[in-house]
């Protein structure tokens, strides 16, 4: 797998959703940071991964539906599906770490369902003020 295509960002649960498990935040290539939906199956049974969709009536009335997000090479494709899988469960495991009291001060930052990686104590007021560019 080659984690230089894809880094792992974040990972919200949503546990009052019906259908989505989660939202994984994953950066595509060192450039363009993507949120997708991780969707249980019909069955409930599975789950899978998906990017955001617009649906529409193509000329015939049925509904169609476009994927906001597609890539070109099929292989990538599953190589990010799996890397998404991957890190999910990491972040799913971790937050279950948290919530029993088994993490570290540092993972016990996002106790409200966002699980992180690679940040390792939260931001002063002063860094975010300067990367969000704020006035205070």
């Amino acid at each position: 797998m080659n984690n230089n295509n894809f880094e792992f960002k974040s990972y919200t649960p949503t546990p009052q959703d019906q259908y989505m498990l989660g939202i994984v935040k994953v950066k595509l290539y060192g450039k363009v940071i993507v949120n997708f939906k991780h969707v249980k199956t019909k069955d409930g049974t599975g789950d899978f991964f998906c990017s955001a969709s617009y649906s529409f009536q193509d000329a015939g009335g049925e509904k169609k539906y476009l994927p906001c997000v597609m890539l070109n090479d099929r292989d990538d494709e599953e190589e990010m599906l799996n890397f998404m899988r991957q890190k999910s469960h990491e972040a799913i495991a971790q937050r279950s770490a948290i919530k029993n009291n088994q993490a570290s001060p540092q993972q016990a930052y996002y106790p409200h369902g966002m699980v992180q990686q690679n940040q390792a104590s939260p931001p002063s007021m002063p860094e975010v003020a300067q990367n969000d560019s704020l006035p205070f």
